[in-house]
């Protein structure tokens, strides 16, 4: 033993010893850093096979959910239609025209009463007319059917065999009269097309694929793949969801073996390099070793209580950012709170601790404590120091107070919460020794005071702002309402108390009347068609502006017999929302032709510029006084805030007698 630590002091002695230390040490790293380089390798490999099965599931997505869609069209025709005697050929026109402009889907049928009477295509009616669907033999689909009608939305079956052969799902969807239930609809979709649609018939470089259900039944690629650690993405549909898998045929490593090993030996050669340089610095500076012993000794120690100090002083600053991270990502301020005296408890001793808010009346109220000990049932609330630190806005240490009947003795520290210059609360820790608390630990302390603050003030901001958000719904509510089909009801009132008086006086009269409402009828038919256009953004996506507009002119000529002019450009380029804004000015204009201006003649104008649009809607009605307001009418109102939202302007020109004309100007583009 004495001759090896002899040799070891020798330069060349050293030097070897320090050159086997250094394979020792440095080979358990290339060993991690192969791990991790490998590690890595696999990350990207996963996160590559996740890019391609999520486009796949998104492009699965879309086609079932188009077709889903379908569903909701044959739902409003017949909420719409309401089966009678002439019903049949209205549903083969109407089904022609969906099943043969769309591909995957099998079947479409209407359950009056839950009994199948109307099949599309024919050669499935023979197999499912009559089919009684809500006593469906199969629990399951009794099941699917079943929360239809309780949910009144869209169910879905899970895929397999369908009742009229093939392999797919159904989508059922229960109508209502009232609360009455009328009947149901479905559609079948044909799960293969819609997979070879979507692209799943097409390989995936070095990639095998499973999809299974929400039961875990894999209905397409190889069940062995949820065994072999695959890349999952969620399909979400609207019931339910799958979870369609990927993974190599293999393993995950065999792809990147070759890049693993070259960087193997590569980072072993460097370990080697790193060994032989060791060697020679250490021969090289081996008898200037002992001559800087005493002095490296020296810097060791003061280096290591440096290093205590830094370590101290990380763990606050890091524990103060984990508080921060929290105040700043989460809004429920009682856990909050519980988590920053659990924080400081890391860095802070303290035998009882409590966070008090200030509130209007100036009294201050408990919102957390946190205890240990004796003094685990301490009350913030019966000691009067803390209302000192409100007063003072400055921390306050009391080295020696008394709690309790035996008079026991503890410190006392207490620092304020501050908000943009404004107390709102105290921080209070108690610590059974006396004279523990000094000045830095109040400086600390105050740090995780701010933070309580900030909680404190951003759940107040969070409440405040969940107030303002309920009040502008309520005023798009209001706007919406207005822009409906209540004019149309209000009409129609109108029409059938004058076809009452006049049927005891006059049938002729009476019969006008009826008329009269059915012409009501067939314009608020045709409004609510426009209505329901309104409220999907994807018709007006796919449809345009233009082509919402002429349907609003068309209303006007069908119900309310009004010469209508129109003088459209081409589609504007514009973003959806500006088009969305345009139509509801333009609807609330053409609204107050009908129920104020007693107009005949209406013209409608859509003018697009280098970077503007332009909206006009003129009247030869009996016009009114733009200067005026008009308590109650929410129309004039809705158009500038609409105006305002897009940065337009709106324009009236009016008097009375004269007619009006309104124009709604708004820029686009770069200039915009």
């Amino acid at each position: 033993m004495k001759r090896i630590l002899s040799y070891a002091k020798t330069p060349h002695g050293g030097a070897r010893i320090g050159a086997a230390l250094t394979l020792l040490l440095l080979l358990p790293l290339w060993l991690c850093l192969g791990n991790w380089y490998q590690a890595s390798l696999v990350q990207q490999e996963r996160a590559d096979a996740s890019a391609q099965i999520s486009a796949r599931a998104k492009s699965l997505v879309f086609a079932v959910n188009q077709r889903i869609a379908l569903l909701q069209g044959l739902y409003a025709f017949t909420r719409t239609e309401w089966p009678g005697t002439d019903f049949d050929f209205p549903f083969e026109v109407f089904s022609s025209d969906l099943y043969f402009n769309s591909t995957g889907l099998r079947t479409l049928m209407i359950a009056p009463e839950g009994i199948a009477r109307y099949v599309y295509p024919l050669y499935d009616a023979r197999t499912l007319s009559g089919y009684d669907v809500i006593n469906d033999p199969s629990p399951a689909t009794r099941a699917d059917i079943q929360r239809a009608i309780h949910t009144r939305e869209i169910t879905l079956s899970q895929p397999g065999e369908l009742p009229q052969g093939g392999f797919g799902l159904i989508a059922w969807r229960a109508v209502f009269r009232g609360s009455d239930l009328w009947g149901l609809v479905s559609v079948s979709l044909d799960l293969p097309t819609i997979l070879a649609e979507s692209g799943f018939n097409e390989p995936l470089s070095g990639l095998e694929l499973g999809l299974r259900d929400d039961a875990g039944h894999t209905f397409f690629g190889s069940a062995d793949v949820w065994q072999r650690d695959p890349v999952v993405q969620k399909i979400n549909l609207p019931e339910g969801g799958w979870d369609l898998g990927g993974a190599p045929k293999g393993d995950w490593v065999a792809p990147i073996l070759s890049q693993v090993t070259w960087f193997r030996a590569g980072s072993l050669l460097i370990v080697v390099l790193l060994a032989g340089i060791v060697f020679l610095t250490v021969n090289r500076q081996g008898q200037l070793a002992q001559a800087v012993a005493d002095r490296t000794h020296q810097i060791a120690i003061a280096q290591q209580e440096l290093e205590l100090r830094v370590d101290e002083r990380t763990r606050e600053l890091f524990t103060l950012l984990q508080i921060s991270r929290r105040v700043a990502s989460r809004l429920a301020l009682e856990p909050l709170l519980v988590n920053i005296l659990d924080e400081m408890k890391n860095v802070l001793d303290f035998d009882a601790a409590s966070i008090l808010r200030l509130n209007e009346a100036g009294q201050l109220t408990l919102l957390t404590q946190a205890g240990r000990g004796n003094l685990a049932g301490f009350s913030p609330l019966k000691q009067p120091y803390a209302i000192e630190v409100v007063a003072s806005r400055q921390p306050l240490i009391l080295p020696e107070c008394e709690q309790g009947e035996n008079q026991a003795k503890y410190c006392w520290l207490g620092v304020p919460l501050v908000v943009k210059d404004h107390v709102i609360g105290v921080l209070t820790l108690v610590h059974r020794e006396p004279h523990f608390y000094q000045d830095d630990i109040a400086n600390l302390a105050l740090a995780f005071a701010q933070n309580a603050a900030v909680a404190i003030e951003n759940a107040r901001l969070y409440e405040q702002a969940g107030q303002l958000a309920v009040l502008e719904e309520r005023q798009r509510l209001a706007r919406e309402l207005h822009d409906s089909v209540s004019q149309v009801l209000y009409s129609i009132g109108l029409g059938v108390k004058s076809a009452r008086a006049a049927l005891e006086k006059s049938p002729a009269l009476a019969l006008e009347a009826l008329e009269y409402i059915g012409r009501l009828a067939e314009g608020g038919q045709v409004e609510m068609r426009a209505l329901i256009f309104e409220l999907r953004p994807e018709s007006l996506r796919t449809d345009g502006l233009v082509v919402a507009l002429q349907r609003q002119a068309a209303v006007l000529r069908a119900r309310y017999q009004i010469n209508v002019q129109t003088h459209f450009c081409s589609e504007p380029p514009v973003p959806l929302k500006i088009k969305e804004d345009l139509y509801r000015v333009a609807q609330e204009a053409t609204h107050n032709i009908i129920k104020h201006a007693h107009a005949t003649q209406t013209t409608l104008i859509l003018e697009c510029t280098d970077g503007e649009i332009r909206l006009a809607v003129c009247d030869n009605g009996i016009g009114f006084d733009p200067e005026t307001d008009y308590p109650g009418h929410l129309g004039l109102q809705s158009m500038r805030e609409r105006a305002a939202k897009n940065n337009g302007r709106i324009q009236i020109d009016s008097a009375p007698g004269q007619g009006t004309r309104i124009e709604f100007i708004v820029s686009f583009g770069a200039g915009a």
